[in-house]
Formats: C-alpha cells, sequence, structure tokens
C-alpha cells in the first residue's frame, strides 16, 4: 500500500487516462490490502483453525507451536502462490514477509487459545 497510494493520490491529480476515474483510483489504493485479507482469511480456514483442533486434540497447544506452525504455514502459502504463477520463485524474499506475519499472527492467535 505504500506504493499503491501515493499511486492512486497521483492519478486523482492529473488522472492517466485523461479522465478522472474516482473509483479506479480506491481500487488501486486498496487492492494489496484485497489481496492480503484473502490470503489471511484463507490460511486461517484452512491451516489455522485445523491446526487449532490438531495442537488442541494432541494437548499441546504452546505459544511457541502456534509461532512454528504459523511461520512454516506463512513461508509456503506465498511460495506456492510463486510456484503456481511462474514455476521459479523469483519472488523468494516474499516468503520471509510471509513467515513474519504468520508468526505474528500466530502469535495472536495463541492468546485467544
Amino acid at each position: 500500500m505504500t506504493l499503491t497510494v501515493p499511486l492512486a493520490i497521483d492519478n486523482l491529480i492529473s488522472p492517466l487516462g485523461g479522465h478522472l476515474n474516482i473509483f479506479g483510483s480506491i481500487y488501486l489504493a486498496i487492492l494489496p490490502l484485497l489481496i492480503c485479507f484473502g490470503f489471511v482469511f484463507l490460511s486461517s480456514l484452512l491451516i489455522g483453525l485445523p491446526g487449532t483442533a490438531i495442537l488442541r486434540f494432541r494437548n499441546i497447544e504452546s505459544t511457541f507451536n502456534y509461532q512454528m506452525m504459523g511461520g512454516v504455514a506463512g513461508f509456503f502459502v506465498p511460495l506456492i502462490g510463486l510456484l503456481m504463477i511462474d514455476g521459479v520463485p523469483t519472488g523468494l524474499w516474499m516468503c520471509f514477509l510471509g513467515a513474519v506475519a504468520g508468526t505474528t499472527t500466530a502469535t495472536s492467535w495463541s492468546k485467544q487459545a
């Protein structure tokens, strides 16, 4: 969003297509938020909830176990997406950002457990 919000503001000031498109600028500004929400929501449903059930069933719930699960999932979700897009993980740095985000999410998730 640090790139798309300034682009959207610039598009409002001097439109690229020659005509003002407010909804297009808003869409451009919030697109990263929408994409991240989708990934986090699906990952929470497909990984977080089953992972929580497994940890609870095995009686091994701890902040560390949640963090490990979130970090590993956060690393592999972007990696799988990158491999599906172009077959070569050229954006491998995004996997590390995903691991940090997954670990942070899992830490807050573990506080609720």
